[in-house]
């Protein structure tokens, strides 16, 4: 359903010449944080806002029931997402055959590592200072930071070609930090 309808709805608006792709400035979405992660997120909220929280979910006598059992599942996956980031982003040029190509492939690739490796050390500080915050003991938390690290990702995303060095470690702080709160 959501393949069909929304997101193909967005994806012409935005990419190949949609009315989006006409505005001035031009929107712009490199490689689909808008188009395909934006639509997969609002499409997930509504499908909560309709079916409600899993039972028992918020019941703090069931607290255990609900911990992740693989944490090293997790964090594989996440480096695996990581990882295939790369290829995502530099090969949404679509082809190597100008400079202009090859230099947003390479700004591509800058900028997933620079997202990527901000918002994981945003997590990281941020959850030791929230610690500290309520009066608690700091801690680690792998799931947490890997989660950070993919918010970092997706925030790079739609600006992987042309957003500098210093900017792209603001957008994935600031990733980090929305997913956190």
């Amino acid at each position: 359903f959501i393949s069909g309808g929304p997101f193909s709805l967005v994806v012409r608006w935005s990419w190949g010449g949609g009315w989006l792709a006409q505005l001035e400035p031009a929107f712009h979405d490199f490689a689909g944080s808008a188009v395909v992660h934006a639509v997969g997120g609002w499409s997930a909220f509504v499908a909560v806002a309709v079916l409600g929280a899993r039972n028992g979910r918020y019941d703090q006598t069931r607290f255990y029931d609900f911990m992740p059992c693989d944490v090293g599942g997790v964090l594989g996956g996440a480096l695996i997402l990581w990882v295939g980031w790369y290829g995502f982003n530099t090969s949404s040029t679509n082809t190597l055959l100008s400079d202009a190509d090859n230099l947003a492939a390479a700004n591509a690739a800058m900028t997933t590592t620079l997202g990527a490796a901000s918002a994981c050390i945003a997590s990281l500080v941020f959850m030791v200072i929230r610690a500290y915050m309520v009066g608690g003991t700091p801690a680690i938390d792998a799931i947490g930071t890997a989660n950070g690290v993919l918010a970092g990702l997706v925030s790079i995303t739609a600006g992987a070609d042309c957003i500098n060095g210093p900017n792209t470690i603001l957008v994935g702080t600031g990733g980090a930090l929305v997913y956190l709160l």
